[in-house]
């Protein structure tokens, strides 16, 4: 049995938001064969990737992402906006933004990276950007045409409730990433 699993807390998505990601994939999938697309299932809101963790520290981990998300209650999320990092002239990752107006998902995440910081984990250097990864650019030939359309479409935004924060096993295939939720944690 291998000691660690690589592991990171998020929020599901429900069908609605991943019909939309199809949706733009299925427009940008055509235009570049160097850009590596994420099968929409799998694609989730990350709020913490922790890498390998030793089984024996994965109880320490949940508890400390239920103390976190015990003072939240349900919140809306929307997906809307597009974009890329580092930006559409250059761009390594396509993605769809999240936004919350109340500010919740920027605390709950917060909230949830002091606790895994005070059971060890050091926390990110980076600030956290929500974002739905679309896909990673392998090959920039032909890209600014994925770019130009990404950056030309305005998807109608779809909310959704944010009820449970869940921390999930990724296990590195050949054919992909394949996710199991190691613990649901209710708002």
């Amino acid at each position: 049995m291998q000691n660690k699993i690589r592991t990171f807390v998020c929020f599901e998505l429900p069908p609605t938001v991943l019909e939309l990601l199809r949706s733009i994939q299925g427009r940008l999938k055509p235009l570049h064969d160097g850009t590596r697309w994420v099968n929409p299932e799998r694609i989730h809101l990350t709020l913490r990737f922790l890498g390998d963790v030793e089984r024996e520290r994965l109880d320490a981990v949940m508890e400390a992402v239920q103390n976190a998300c015990k003072a939240f209650e349900p919140f809306t999320l929307t997906v809307s906006k597009t974009g890329a990092f580092p930006n559409f002239k250059r761009p390594r990752v396509f993605w769809v933004g999240v936004s919350d107006p109340d500010q919740k998902l920027q605390q709950c995440q917060a909230a949830i990276e002091g606790e895994l910081e005070d059971i060890g984990f050091p926390g990110e250097k980076r600030a956290f950007s929500p974002h739905l990864t679309l896909g990673r650019v392998n090959n920039s030939r032909g890209v600014a045409n994925v770019s130009k359309e990404l950056e030309r479409l305005h998807p109608e935004p779809v909310s959704f409730p944010a009820r449970e924060v869940v921390v999930m096993q990724s296990k590195l295939t050949p054919s992909g990433a394949v996710y199991t939720p190691l613990r649901k944690i209710g708002l």
